[in-house]
């Protein structure tokens, strides 16, 4: 009896599969990115060659200090876990 159900829900799995699907950017002509400044700038869907040059530099900056503190966090955890080893040890 439950072959009916699977069949069913294959069915419905091609049918989502096979539709138009729209995505974020198409719909809309603009949208809009939160700095860090806190304000916010509206850029059109095309942006000019100077705009996509400052934003890759802002996410490359950004990414940067990311993987810093992802370093530094790791760096303390570690020597925090070592100190605690060394501790109960001795």
């Amino acid at each position: 009896m439950s072959f009916a159900g699977t069949v069913q829900a294959m069915i419905t799995s091609i049918k989502n599969n096979a539709r138009d699907r729209k995505t974020l950017y198409d719909s809309k002509d603009l949208y809009i990115l939160k700095s860090d400044d806190g304000f916010e700038e509206l850029l059109k869907k095309h942006a000019t060659p100077e705009q996509l040059c400052e934003i890759r530099s802002k996410l490359k900056r950004r990414n940067r200090i990311n993987k810093i503190i992802a370093i530094i966090v790791c760096l303390l955890m570690f020597s925090g876990a070592v100190f605690i080893v060394y501790r109960i040890m001795f």
